[in-house]
């Protein structure tokens, strides 16, 4: 697998660092950093416990 384009956004950060909600904290960067992608993926990784988290 190759990295075909590469984004990135910075932004503000309003929330404050809790460890099980880091997705309020860096979502917003996230989606801008998305929508400045040339070809939308089919598929997107990123690193994440989800309901497994201790």
């Amino acid at each position: 697998m190759k990295e075909k384009d590469c984004v990135y956004s910075i932004q503000a950060v309003d929330f404050p660092y809790i460890p099980t909600f880091l997705s309020f904290r860096e979502g917003r960067a996230i989606v801008s950093a998305y929508a400045e992608l040339p070809e939308k993926p089919e598929l997107l990784m990123g690193d994440g416990c989800g309901i497994n988290h201790p």
